[in-house]
């Protein structure tokens, strides 16, 4: 379990250079249960949002979201698996970043190593296995369903277009 915080915590802290990236701290214990530690955000989470925002703010925060998708991806081949309303946070001043990168996957561990805050890495480690689901239903593509195995930045895409079609029809 610990390892599979401290590889959630090396991928968020390499990401953590781009300011479309929640800030995270430390991997710490509550109650024996492992917790990431990362900055407050005051407007709390996109679900409330997503169906109330002016269009030109959503506009404007979905391409922050596109760009630091694309940044995570162009520089370390990282996908996040996992993106939902509930997964990007707002700011104070209502610009959006993305948060939970526990599902995260380096799709070439090279990048993150280059790059790692960190110190130790398992390059034998495989946090999901092909066959195996992980993440929300309700935004994740086929392929991540499935559990198949190469599944890349597509997936992303397919969850923004998730989000995409919540903003608009209001499901």
């Amino acid at each position: 379990l610990w390892q599979r915080y401290y590889e959630e915590m090396k991928i968020w802290k390499t990401l953590s250079i781009c300011e479309g990236v929640n800030k995270a701290y430390c991997i710490t214990k509550l109650n024996e249960i492992p917790c990431v530690c990362a900055e407050w955000m005051d407007n709390g989470n996109y679900s409330s949002m997503v169906n109330t925002i002016d269009i030109s703010l959503f506009f404007e925060n979905l391409i922050r979201i596109i760009k630091t998708l694309d940044f995570a991806y162009s520089k370390f081949k990282i996908i996040h698996r996992d993106l939902k309303p509930e997964n990007i946070l707002v700011n104070i001043n209502h610009k959006v970043v993305i948060s939970d990168w526990g599902l995260a996957k380096s799709l070439s561990k090279n990048n993150i190593e280059n790059y790692s805050v960190a110190t130790q890495t398992n390059d034998n480690l495989n946090l999901t296995k092909e066959g195996q689901f992980l993440g929300t239903i309700i935004y994740a593509s086929p392929e991540q369903i499935l559990g198949l195995k190469n599944i890349d930045f597509r997936t992303d895409i397919y969850s923004l277009g998730c989000i995409l079609y919540q903003f608009e029809t209001g499901e």
